[in-house]
Parts: structure tokens; sequence; C-alpha cells
């Protein structure tokens, strides 16, 4: 059975830095898709792989930084997982310091667009690609990939990773503001009814990205509960 989910485990490993590689190949259109592949591979690779046994690799370092968003300021202790032995060969023969560069650069960008939007959906996609290029980063640093320290973007993946939390809060408290007062802003309700139910819509289609967060259920629940106010009362007036 540990030899099986071991085989599994790498097995994702390898999924998870191949559609790596192919999101920069593919249409922008599909960059998203790509994404979300890469985080259901390392998800499942971590689980089979957690009580394996531990690569020969460098054991990992316990760093700490600090990471600023726009409401709160959080410290965190970011902890390197174990790259299994296949996918540090992998990493150190294909991913070369022209793609570290890109990555590194797609990550800043990533991060400044994620940090200041106002638009949940760009949000969403800007956050999970700033997430996904400061792992590969991190990791391409812990297994050794030539020339990689010569990025000097370890602490800037850090502070990607550990600022998430921080700019998901961001987002959410902006996206709240700006469109209930527009919303609130519309003469009639049921104007502000159909306002609603696309901020609700708008919700749902990116709670992948705020799942388990009670800020993000709590605006849920505000949206819904302002339907079912401007329902009632367009119901009333209709008598």
């Amino acid at each position: 059975m540990r030899f099986v989910k071991k085989f599994f485990g790498i097995l994702l490993c390898v999924c998870a830095f191949g559609f790596t590689v192919a999101t920069e190949q593919v249409e922008r259109n599909m960059q998203p898709f790509f994404i979300g592949l890469v985080c259901v591979c390392i998800v499942g690779a971590v689980l089979l792989l957690k009580s394996s046994k531990k690569s020969k690799s460098k054991a990992p370092e316990t760093h700490t930084t600090m990471a600023e968003g726009d409401l709160v300021t959080v410290q965190t202790d970011y902890t390197p997982s174990t790259v299994p032995d296949d996918i540090v060969k992998e990493m150190r023969k294909y991913y070369t310091l022209m793609q570290a560069q890109r990555d590194a650069e797609i990550m800043a960008d990533s991060y400044r667009l994620a940090s200041t939007t106002l638009n949940l959906e760009t949000f969403c996609s800007r956050y999970d690609l700033a997430m996904q290029k400061a792992h590969t980063l991190l990791q391409a640093e812990q297994v050794g990939v030539r020339g990689i320290q010569k990025l000097n973007c370890h602490n800037a993946c850090q502070q990607v990773i550990n600022s998430a939390s921080a700019l998901k809060i961001r987002a959410l408290h902006d996206f709240e503001t700006e469109e209930i007062y527009k919303a609130d802003a519309l003469k009639t309700n049921k104007g502000k009814l159909n306002r609603y139910v696309k901020i609700l819509m708008e919700l749902e289609k990116a709670e992948p990205t705020f799942m388990f967060m009670e800020e993000y259920d709590a605006l849920v629940e505000k949206i819904k509960d302002r339907i079912s106010q401007f329902e009632s009362a367009e119901k009333a007036t209709q008598k």
C-alpha cells in the first residue's frame, strides 16, 4: 500500500510540474484551467506522500517573514515541503533560469494586480497564478535548479505566499464596498434586486478561491439577505 501511494503521489507531482510548464504554452483563456489542475495535483500528491519516505534532497528549513496587506498584517512561518527524487531530477533537467525569470515576472505582475483590482474574477485568476509561480520558484530553489540563486527571489516568493489571507480579505472588503454602493445607488427595487443577484453570481463563481473563509461566507449570506428583502419588496409593489 505504501508503494502504491508513493507511486501515485510521484505521478501527481510529475503531472503538476507538467501542467505548470504547459500553463505558459496554452492560450490565455485556458491558463486558469491548467492552474486548477496544478493545484489539484499538488493537493493529491501531498496527501499521498505525507507518510512516505523523505527525499534525499536538502532538509527543509523554516523561514519567517512579514507580509503587509491593505487591511491586515500577516506573519507566517513558511516551511518548504519535501520534494520527491523524481521531481528533483525533472526540475533540474527541464526547468531553466530563463523560465524561472519569466515566472518571477509573472508572479510580481499577478501579485500587484491581485493587490489592487476591484474585479473579483481578475483577482481570482491573478491570485491563483501568483501563488502557483511562488511555489514553483521556491521548489526550484529547494531542489537546486542551476542559476536560480541569481534571481534572489526567495523573500518575494515568501511574501506572496504568506500574504494570501490578507490579499483575499482585501479583495472581499473592496468588492463588497464597491458593489453594494453601486447597487444601493440604483433607484428602483427591481434594479437593486437584479444587481444583487449579479453580485451573488460573481461571488459563487469565485468560491474555489475563497473556500473555508468566514469573511466570504458572511458576505454571501449578506447578499442573499438583501436579495430576499428586495424580492419581498417587489412582490409587495405588484399586489
